[in-house]
């Protein structure tokens, strides 16, 4: 379905033309100059698009129960989102868990990005896993120190091969787990 586009201050001039284009079933996107842009949608219509991802993200855990379904779902997956192709198979299904728990929560909650942003977070983790370099950092064993946060166990190399400033904690009170990159390291 189209969606029609609007100017913000239709709504105001022309709202009797706007709202009869919305009344007839198509999503009106109000767009603002000097703001995020609104979305004006009959609410019985939002309400179904919101159950139907809560029966979808419900379906989809259900599926990722049994052997047969998640071997299933999760080779076709990447044939929906070729970026998965990027990560090792045995996350597919820890993606698809995540995607399924946090649409349920976002559903629950009206918080729908945090779903957009799992999505972007793994797509990102698939194009640096792409990289050899990037691979190697990310696989990287970390120590985690709940005082000054996590770190390397290793000095990382950028991408040059040149070795990169050991990152080393700030002791400052008041600034726990602040890090800073070699010369501008503090003494404890």
């Amino acid at each position: 379905m189209d969606m029609a586009k609007r100017n913000f201050s239709d709504i105001v001039r022309r709202s009797g033309e706007v709202l009869k284009v919305s009344e007839s079933g198509q999503d009106v996107l109000l767009q603002r100059r000097d703001g995020a842009d609104l979305m004006l949608v009959e609410a019985k219509r939002e309400e179904g698009i919101r159950d139907s991802l809560r029966t979808a993200a419900s379906l989809l855990l259900a599926g990722l129960e049994g052997d047969a379904a998640r071997k299933a779902l999760t080779a076709k997956a990447p044939g929906t989102l070729p970026w998965l192709r990027l990560l090792p198979v045995e996350w597919h299904a820890q993606f698809l868990r995540e995607f399924a728990e946090t649409a349920q929560a976002a559903v629950d909650t009206g918080a729908f990005g945090a779903l957009g942003q799992l999505e972007r977070s793994w797509n990102v983790t698939a194009r640096l896993y792409a990289e050899p370099a990037m691979r190697e950092w990310l696989l990287e064993p970390i120590e985690i120190n709940p005082e000054y946060g996590h770190h390397r166990l290793r000095e990382r190399k950028n991408l040059s091969g040149q070795r990169q400033p050991k990152a080393t904690a700030s002791a400052r009170p008041g600034k726990p787990g602040r890090r800073r990159l070699g010369s501008q390291a503090q003494p404890a």
